[in-house]
């Protein structure tokens, strides 16, 4: 998945979840993880997943590139599922849905988060030089991706990835990705540069701490009953475990809902890119 389209939907969104604030969404984000690491009931699982998804869905986020960026880690959990397998498959199983449903939690919040404001909440945890290594990185991200693109585009415009040969087109692609590696170099040093212009003196400003708000309320308290509900289930299992279809089902009924409702728009894409660009100029000013 594109970087940036995560970055276009956290910027862009009017939900309820992007209205909410990034401690809010990291607290709530920790207990459903929580449940993840510490249940293994394969279906309540799924029912944590189906959440996420009918909560994707209400932020306006597409569900069909959700869905693929939380089957990421599925590829490498196979693997060690497969390795668990001894006549059940209910372990294997758990396995896989523990690494698909931790993903769709971290995602959700990417998703629904500008990064700004993401790595601001964590300063409260994290020296302040963390934080803005993070800050800067992550911006970094799109300024590589572009120049690669850049680069791969002059490339295919002059014929370089085309053709039988195929270890000249191995040998342009290399050469591209180490211009496109020496550039980013080059632009590293120019941002660092237009920093310590801009008064830079080891704190990046832009974003204060967020702190958790009365609006937040209700996406707390849904986030604590899912962690009662998934941990009574964990705790009582030899009483709850011929129940634990329920609240699967419920979950499915919540997704069928919001997948009938209409879907929120996103704001336009100059809207949001001046959102983005406010958000990163604000970044870059230096505290005193």
């Amino acid at each position: 998945m594109d970087v940036a389209t995560v970055d276009y939907w956290a910027t862009s969104g009017r939900s309820y979840l992007h209205r909410a604030s990034p401690a809010a969404k990291v607290i709530a984000a920790g207990l459903c993880l929580a449940v993840v690491i510490g249940v293994a009931n394969v279906l309540i699982l799924v029912a944590l997943y189906l959440t996420v998804l009918a909560a994707a869905r209400r932020s306006a986020i597409p569900l069909r590139p959700f869905i693929l960026a939380s089957l990421y880690p599925a590829l490498f959990a196979v693997l060690f599922a497969l390795a668990q397998y001894q006549g059940s498959w209910i372990v294997p199983l758990t396995t896989i849905a523990k690494a698909i449903t931790a993903a769709g939690v971290v995602v959700l919040v990417i998703a629904t988060t500008p990064y700004p404001r993401l790595f601001a909440t964590f300063r409260v945890v994290l020296p302040s030089v963390i934080v803005d290594v993070l800050y800067v990185t992550y911006r970094s991200v799109f300024i590589v991706l572009g120049l690669l693109g850049h680069v791969l585009t002059s490339l295919r415009l002059r014929g370089g990835l085309f053709g039988r040969n195929v270890r000249q087109r191995v040998r342009n692609l290399a050469a591209a990705f180490g211009v496109a590696a020496i550039r980013s170099f080059d632009e590293g040093e120019h941002t660092y540069s237009v920093m310590r212009v801009r008064g830079y003196s080891g704190d990046i400003s832009g974003e204060q701490r967020q702190v958790v708000r009365p609006h937040d309320l209700p996406l707390l308290a849904a986030a604590a009953a899912i962690a009662a509900v998934a941990f009574t289930f964990r705790y009582e299992w030899q009483a709850l475990n011929p129940f634990s279809w329920f609240p699967a089902l419920l979950a499915l009924a919540g997704l069928l809902v919001a997948l009938a409702l209409p879907r929120p728009g996103l704001r336009t894409v100059q809207a949001a890119a001046t959102v983005d660009d406010d958000a990163s100029v604000a970044g870059l000013r230096g505290g005193a």
